[in-house]
């Protein structure tokens, strides 16, 4: 499995609080099957004012700090999840993302909770006009979507990846957004599962239980799918009409 969405670093968001938090998060990805792991501190100005070259620091540090635990932590790759707002607007212009594996086309990025921007439908495309494909983290939580599912459909149609967060079937983020997540596999508007994890303790539940409820509701098939096939397609850049469908799938 791969994982395009997590806060392991430590001490760059409000993720891991030091390195052995890091260690121990890496680890249990390891013991439940993920192969590689895409570290994605938060982006946001005003709250997580990273730049690229800090989180490439803190990403290079992670690397030499655990180079003899190789062989028991999953590959990791730099990444971040951007705030929708003029900062990253502003960075798309100058082309200057960082994105999933550095491969240079997908990127991760979270809308405020809730209310969205007005005009995003204009900055989407022309986000995707500059040659870079949004993926929307945890579109279930997000207020428009539970009010109106359609508002996921749009962002489907518009030809951005969405990101669903796996411990939102069992209700860790609310009963709002477990019911829009079930609502969403169900119509098949979701490219691609991921953690979303920011401590150690999270793991169980979400890789454990979670993950075994959305097996059974969706199938292997659609889980590997989900968990592996697309995020390998984001991971190395590839082209988006390799990312399976869930929908053609179900």
């Amino acid at each position: 499995m791969i994982d395009i969405h997590n806060h392991s670093l430590w001490q760059i968001d409000d993720g891991s609080n030091n390195q052995e938090s890091t260690l121990e998060m890496l680890k249990k990805a390891k013991n439940f099957g993920f192969e590689t792991v895409v570290v994605t501190p938060h982006i946001r100005w005003g709250l997580f004012n990273n730049s690229h070259e800090i989180i490439k620091q803190k990403f290079q540090e992670c690397i030499e700090m655990f180079e003899r635990e190789m062989a028991n932590i999953p590959q990791i790759i730099p990444g971040c999840e951007y705030y929708f707002d003029d900062h990253l607007l502003e960075l798309v212009r100058k082309k200057e993302i960082l994105t999933l594996g550095e491969n240079g086309k997908y990127f991760l990025t979270e809308f405020p909770y809730m209310s969205i921007p007005l005009g995003y439908e204009r900055i989407l495309f022309e986000m995707q006009v500059a040659g870079f494909i949004p993926v929307i983290a945890h579109i279930e939580r997000y207020l428009e979507t539970q009010n109106k599912i359609d508002f996921a459909e749009s962002l489907f149609d518009a030809g951005c990846v969405l990101q669903i967060d796996i411990g939102s079937v069992i209700g860790l983020y609310g009963k709002h957004a477990k019911k829009c997540s079930l609502r969403l596999l169900e119509l098949g508007l979701c490219h691609v599962l991921a953690t979303d994890a920011h401590k150690p303790e999270q793991y169980e539940p979400i890789c454990g239980e979670a993950l075994s409820f959305i097996q059974k509701k969706i199938g292997t098939e659609a889980l590997q799918t989900l968990m592996f096939a697309n995020q390998q397609v984001l991971i190395s850049g590839g082209n988006k009409d390799d990312i399976q469908l869930l929908r053609d799938i179900l």
